[in-house]
């Protein structure tokens, strides 16, 4: 059975922060090569208390401030994700790159 997880970011000054209880992948199940690099970020989390264990899931201790929606992505769902597409506007089936597009023009 998979596990949902759902995440609640914010833009603040230009920085994108995942938001304190936000839920992430247990673990991480994407590649884990050399040539990626989340995964370390993921396993730096955990170690760190960022993600705490809640059984079925890891729970984000504190609003989190990440690099790119990629990165932050990537974290929640536990494998390499494309943030600007895969974050949705709440409420909406709006991507976060059509919103930064709207904002752009």
């Amino acid at each position: 059975m998979a596990t949902i997880v759902r995440a609640t970011a914010v833009l603040v000054d230009g920085e994108f922060f995942v938001q304190a209880g936000s839920k992430a992948r247990k673990s991480w199940f994407g590649d884990r090569s050399p040539k990626t690099h989340y995964w370390r970020l993921f396993d730096e989390l955990v170690a760190n208390g960022v993600l705490e264990d809640c059984g079925e899931f890891r729970r984000f201790k504190d609003d989190y401030k990440f690099s790119s929606t990629s990165a932050a992505g990537s974290i929640v769902t536990g494998r390499s994700t494309p943030g600007p597409t895969a974050w949705k506007l709440q409420n909406s089936d709006k991507t976060y790159r059509d919103w930064e597009i709207e904002m752009l023009a």
